[in-house]
């Protein structure tokens, strides 16, 4: 992914297709989670308890959510990587990103 130009970054990042998936960022505080079969009521970060809700109508539904470690405060500049293994011929990398910070808290 491009380097964020922000310091709050909520996100999540789904993978469909492959065996094992992986996220890694620049920021050492941002790390990522593997969870396997991707459902609707999934926490959605690390630090929070918010509930991910709408997966059965994605693409990402039974697929590997890696979760962020952090909700939304992360080093400006963070570059994130994913690698995965593939399952099958093809593989489906899908991020949300939330512009409107603040309301959840």
């Amino acid at each position: 992914f491009p380097e964020t130009d922000t310091t709050h970054f909520v996100h999540g990042i789904c993978v469909v297709g492959a065996s094992n998936a992986t996220g890694f960022s620049t920021d050492t505080n941002l790390v990522y989670t593997p969870v396997f079969n991707f459902q609707s009521g999934q926490i959605g970060w690390f630090d929070r308890a918010y509930t991910i809700r709408g997966v059965e109508n994605t693409v990402c539904v039974g697929g590997i959510f890696l979760q962020p470690s952090r909700y939304s405060t992360i080093n400006r500049y963070t570059k994130i990587t994913i690698e995965a293994n593939t399952s099958n011929e093809s593989i489906k990398i899908c991020a949300f990103v939330e512009a409107i910070i603040g309301h959840r808290d």
